[in-house]
């Protein structure tokens, strides 16, 4: 009932895959074969009909895994290249005070940013 075993499966395996050069194919076709082991083959070095070596591929450089990111970039997506002098700031923040308590972006001056610091330290008096 079991299928038949065979023997030779695991040779052929063997020489489909992998590559077997003399020390001789060495000396006289290493181009040749540093090509196989550049396509990923790895080759077996036989002296005498007897494996002795095996020249791997080296394994593939590992990419970094963190990108770091193009901050100038981001930045100028988020705020483009616009410049704001002294006085675009001014009224930009006289115009938060003039929002309502409603708002979903608080503005806080000076003043209620040092009372908040002194509540959460307990120097509130």
């Amino acid at each position: 009932a079991d299928p038949p075993l065979d023997r030779f499966a695991c040779v052929r395996h063997i020489c489909l895959t992998m590559k077997t050069a003399t020390v001789r194919d060495l000396r006289n076709r290493l181009p040749r074969i540093a090509a196989w082991i550049e396509q990923g083959q790895p080759v077996e070095i036989t002296r005498a009909g007897k494996a002795f070596a095996h020249l791997l591929p080296a394994p593939p450089k590992k990419s970094r895994r963190f990108k770091m990111p193009d901050i100038m970039t981001r930045l100028d997506q988020t705020f483009g290249r616009t410049c704001y002098d002294s006085a675009d700031v001014a009224e930009g923040l006289a115009s938060c005070e003039r929002q309502d308590a409603a708002a979903t972006i608080p503005c806080y001056d000076s003043a209620d940013v040092a009372e908040g610091l002194a509540a959460s330290r307990g120097d509130l008096s």
